[in-house]
């Protein structure tokens, strides 16, 4: 696949986050010669916290992983690409089981404990009974970096995707990595994205939550390329509290002002991230704008009326990142035209900072 010229020159550099580590392999169930696992271990008394897709049809590990989420504690998130488990039926929660009770063997824990995120083909039923053999190496060798694991979940993207920053909580220095993958599929509330967020914060759950809550309502909840919602859309975000900062257990605590600011800013960074994988796709000629960011939209702004006209599925409550519209015309060049420009006025009216505009030209297959 051709790589995007709005990638990044490079991968960033992440440290890793004491209290998270990181396993990847190949189980070549779809894809020769690349990993497709990552397993993401949890020091005891890690808290996280979950967003997933807003779809009527959550595949079948976004309902086991929103459950355990609420519980505000996990001892392991397991990722596979290449099958997204989603419109399996019974058989896909059957593969979520089959995955959660022999992993939760190796890692000596609760099965209800370990969560659960797929991404790939829609629709194809997932042989757990594939990816079992190789629980055991992401268990003993959980020495992978960040862009280890950042490669292991693609799927069609043509870069690998993270994000970091630092910040300071009472004083006290915090790391937040970010990595997240996401290509097609990609809509407001979330787009076909997975997204994993690890900080060494001492952080409770509900706060934690509430600042996921707030970063993904301006970052990943405020992309589409294509206006197709996903299936499988999650975001984790894991606090292991290793940095040893006090624990801070009111959500209005101004001491949580900068860790919230950086969460903020890894998040988006990732999202744009995707918006600009749009440009690698054959079948999108995307435009990006950009304007001020001081512009962006106030939250309760209603979605332009010409980008409702053109993208009816499209529905935002805010645009600060990025909008993208779909269309097919036999005469597209003359489309592209009319659409490009209506965003352009619409962006520059309603302060939008960043657009991209995809022209679909032939149809995608199913794969997220």
């Amino acid at each position: 696949m051709t790589l995007s010229p709005l990638a990044p020159d490079s991968f960033p550099d992440l440290p890793p986050i004491a209290g998270i580590k990181l396993g990847t392999a190949a189980s070549g169930m779809r894809y020769q010669g690349r990993d497709d696992l990552l397993l993401i271990s949890l020091a005891p008394e890690s808290s996280v916290a979950g967003v997933f897709t807003q779809s009527d049809t959550a595949a079948a590990p976004v309902g086991w992983s929103r459950k355990i989420a609420k519980t505000g504690t996990a001892a392991a998130i397991i990722t596979n690409a290449g099958n997204a488990n989603a419109f399996t039926g019974s058989r896909g929660d059957d593969a979520v089981h089959e995955m959660v009770n022999h992993l939760a063997s190796h890692l000596d824990c609760d099965a209800g404990a370990i969560m659960v995120a797929s991404t790939g083909v829609i629709g194809e039923p997932l042989d757990a009974a594939k990816l079992v053999p190789y629980f055991e190496a992401l268990v003993t060798q959980s020495n992978a970096s960040w862009q280890d694991a950042a490669n292991a979940i693609l799927t069609t993207d043509t870069f690998a995707k993270g994000a970091h920053a630092t910040c300071m909580i009472d004083g006290v220095s915090v790391d937040i990595c970010g990595i997240a993958k996401g290509s097609g599929m990609i809509a407001p509330n979330m787009a076909t994205m997975l997204g994993y967020i690890g900080t060494d914060a001492a952080v409770p759950a509900d706060v934690l939550a509430d600042c996921l809550r707030a970063a993904n309502d301006d970052s990943f909840n405020a992309i589409t390329v294509d206006s197709d919602t996903s299936t499988n859309d999650s975001v984790f975000l894991m606090a292991s509290g290793m940095a040893g900062n006090r624990l801070i257990a009111d959500v209005n605590d101004p001491a949580l002002a900068d860790f919230r600011a950086a969460l903020a800013a890894v998040m988006r960074d990732l999202a744009i991230q995707i918006v600009a994988m749009a440009k690698a796709q054959p079948s999108l000629s995307p435009l990006i704008l950009r304007v001020p960011r001081a512009m962006k939209l106030p939250v309760k702004s209603a979605l332009p009326l010409p980008i409702r006209l053109w993208s009816k599925p499209l529905s935002l409550a805010k645009m600060p990142i990025g909008a993208g519209l779909s269309w097919r015309l036999a005469n597209w060049a003359l489309a592209s035209r009319l659409m490009q420009s209506a965003l352009i006025l619409a962006a520059l009216r309603w302060r939008v900072t960043a657009c991209v505009l995809p022209i679909m030209t032939k149809p995608r297959l199913p794969s997220i």
